[in-house]
């Protein structure tokens, strides 16, 4: 395949794209339109503000949207989200005349008497999002990274760094089992060496070989179980710090996703 012919198909190729782009976005504001016929207002601002957000929506469907975010935020009567919408509008094209065929009377206007004050035009970036009046935003907490660490090296302890006592207790419990039977088994297994390897004369080698054997596959088990407990310990940590999460998502009655920052 010649140049020209590779950047014939890449431009083939992006139109194609931005045709199924365009279709999906034209079908998106359908939606948003019939949530707004739907008396969905509170939908339509969440929807618009993520189509919105894309920088390849044109200028043209940019406006479709705020007017219907513009009308939604009118209807809730959350005068301070409808101003904001106004200037963004205005800031997009100042030259913008609501339609008196699709907007409400009060709507234009509350728009013209947005448009009349003489605010200072702050240029609004495209991934702006917009939240009603009364959204309160939610810290998410994260989980700190030495909990991470002190849970890999004693199960139960990350649990009780970040506040879950009573599985923390239980799993500390068994962390510490788990860790003196390990170290017990690791110092028996050098004992057991030495004691085969200081042998002479008519000891009995087999059974020194023998016993030294077994506590040294003793040894390998107890650091392999360790191992999968500490795995473990973690992903259960995981689970209680997601748990938390969900029930504080759901008392504030907004959905959020995280992820760990190391």
């Amino acid at each position: 395949m010649s140049r020209h012919q590779k950047y014939l198909f890449i431009v083939l190729v992006m139109l194609f794209c931005h045709g199924l782009f365009g279709q999906d976005l034209e079908r998106d504001i359908q939606s948003l339109e019939k949530d707004f016929k739907s008396f969905n207002y509170k939908k339509v601002i969440e929807k618009g503000q993520f189509l919105l957000a894309d920088p390849y929506t044109s200028k043209e469907d940019s406006l479709r949207i705020y007017k219907f975010i513009l009308s939604s935020a009118y209807a809730l009567n959350d005068t301070t989200l409808a101003k904001k919408v106004v200037l963004d509008i205005l800031a997009c094209e100042p030259s913008f005349v609501p339609n008196p065929r699709e907007t409400s009377p009060k709507i234009i206007e509350f728009f013209n008497y947005v448009k009349k004050q003489k605010l200072p035009f702050i240029q609004v970036k495209r991934d702006t999002v917009y939240l009603p009046a009364t959204t309160k935003p939610i810290k998410v907490p994260l989980m700190k990274p030495y909990s991470l660490v002190s849970g890999i090296l004693l199960p139960g302890s990350g649990h009780l760094l970040e506040g879950f006592t009573s599985r923390g207790y239980v799993f500390s419990a068994i962390s510490v089992t788990l860790l003196a039977g390990t170290i017990y088994a690791a110092m028996e297994t050098g004992s057991r060496y030495d004691a085969y390897m200081s042998a002479e004369g008519n000891a009995d080698y087999n059974r020194l070989y023998n016993d030294y054997n077994q506590m040294y596959k003793t040894r390998n088990a107890l650091i392999f179980v360790y191992g999968l407990w500490s795995l473990y310990g973690l992903f259960d940590l995981q689970n209680q710090f997601n748990a938390q999460i969900q029930i504080r998502t759901r008392r504030n009655s907004t959905s959020l996703q995280f992820g760990f920052r190391f």
